[in-house]
């Protein structure tokens, strides 16, 4: 029964235990200038396909 209460507590500590991402906003220019990233693609009309 030990294994099953250690497993249970460590899901509880992992649902409410806050987690910080880090923040990846500044990746895409250095992946752009190496070729890893796509251009985001050409904008379209609003008005769609003809």
């Amino acid at each position: 029964m030990g294994t099953v209460n250690g497993i249970a507590r460590e899901i509880f500590r992992y649902l409410t235990t806050p987690v910080t991402v880090p923040d990846v906003s500044d990746l895409r220019p250095p992946r752009r200038a190496k070729n890893i990233t796509r251009p985001p693609p050409p904008s379209t009309s609003a008005s769609g396909p003809p």
